[in-house]
């Protein structure tokens, strides 16, 4: 499919479509050496699409995602990559590995159809889910979620993302400020090019959703949406891709979810 980009208001025609789904499925914990997720199976028959859905800067699983979509026929992994068994206790130096593993774990699931195989970030978990599908191909629909164009810097120490255990390059600002977050990342990526660390979104093997937030309070979401749309433009990116930017902040509440609820689950299927 041709580039594309749509920027719109959100529109609440389809609030129901949550509500409409009528695929149960169950959760099961996942632990081992590589692994910290829950797992949820839709109870249905035949192979599904499968997404990894990967959480904000709190460190908890993401439950949101991972049952809209199972609620609608796609199997759904809530991986941690940081304060849970077996991982680091903050934000820092995470191995982007740990999606390589969970990837691994979904291919010889009896109910993967490993030709659709996923991956969702929420927050900073965007960064983790651009960077695993730039270096993954077996990724072929990524979706972020009030993402970031850049990788920023850890919780304590400069670099958050690892490759073959080297740090990956981020974007710092500083750490204590009357300013806050939102003014500090913003005036670091508008006094910097930030291009060091920007994720290489060409290299993604296949289509991408970004879903920001107008009025993000956090970080200022739809501003490196933007980027990324202008960035892919500029390097030719052939897969589908789509920004909506919705009127709701970083913290996206139920109503806003419900009305692009059918967007998120066809961009999976």
């Amino acid at each position: 499919m041709p580039y594309k980009q749509i920027t719109c208001f959100l529109l609440l025609a389809c609030n129901t479509f949550i509500a409409n789904a009528k695929v149960s499925f169950v959760t099961t914990d996942l632990q081992t050496e590589q692994i910290s997720a829950t797992l949820y199976i839709p109870k249905q028959s035949g192979k599904m699409s499968a997404v990894i859905v990967l959480g904000g800067s709190s460190g908890h699983r993401n439950t949101v995602y991972p049952e809209l979509l199972a609620a609608h026929g796609i199997v759904a992994m809530s991986l941690a990559y940081f304060r849970s068994q077996g991982l680091p206790n903050t934000l820092d130096e995470i191995p982007i590995e740990t999606v390589s593993d969970a990837l691994d774990y979904l291919q010889n699931h009896p109910q993967v159809n490993t030709n659709n195989l996923g991956i969702l970030g929420v927050s900073r978990g965007s960064e983790l889910a651009f960077l695993s599908a730039t270096n993954d191909p077996r990724i072929t629909a990524v979706a972020g979620i009030v993402p970031s164009s850049v990788a920023w810097h850890g919780q304590i120490s400069p670099h958050a993302w690892t490759i073959k255990g080297k740090p990956l390059p981020s974007v710092t600002f500083p750490r204590q400020s009357e300013e806050s977050i939102y003014e500090r990342s913003t005036a670091a990526l508008t006094q910097n090019s930030a291009s060091y660390a920007q994720f290489q979104f060409e290299k993604i093997n296949g289509s991408l959703l970004l879903i920001s937030a107008k009025n993000d309070h956090i970080w200022p979401s739809s501003l490196m949406a933007n980027k990324i749309m202008t960035y892919l433009k500029q390097h030719n990116f052939t897969h589908s891709t789509y920004h909506l930017s919705v009127n709701d902040n970083h913290f996206i509440d139920q109503k806003t979810r419900d009305g692009y609820a059918q967007l998120l689950v066809d961009h999976f299927r």
